[in-house]
């Protein structure tokens, strides 16, 4: 009896959780950095898929704000160094909220990173 209990609780408690992901794009090129187009031929690709996130906290029921998808996109980008650019992009949103305890909203972008040799 005790296991059926403790197995209807956990359904319960799994049930209250909520979450979702969206994917809000894909662009073959992106920057949040100012970038010599007339340079572009110089740049290096990398195969190195990186993602870069931005989150903002759901505390009790209080929503503290939106993620930024500029400021996913620059942790992306500055995680290699000498990154100027994102090709292959893809910008997802998504949550999670647990009821009356916590939950977040979260901006991800994911791509391939260009980089500038002058700036490695």
């Amino acid at each position: 009896m005790k296991r059926v209990i403790t197995i209807a609780a956990l359904a319960v408690a799994l049930g209250m959780t909520t979450g979702c992901q969206t994917r809000m794009g894909d662009f073959t090129f992106a920057s949040t950095k100012n970038i010599e187009l007339n340079r572009m031929g110089s740049y290096e690709r990398t195969g190195q898929r990186v993602v870069g996130e931005d989150y903002k906290p759901i505390i009790l029921f209080f929503n503290t704000g939106m993620p930024n998808a500029e400021e996913a996109a620059d942790n992306a980008i500055e995680s290699v160094p000498g990154g100027v650019a994102l090709e292959n992009v893809v910008v997802t949103m998504s949550w999670w909220y647990i009821p009356l305890i916590y939950g977040r909203y979260i901006m991800e972008v994911e791509g391939n990173v260009i980089v500038d040799p002058a700036l490695k």
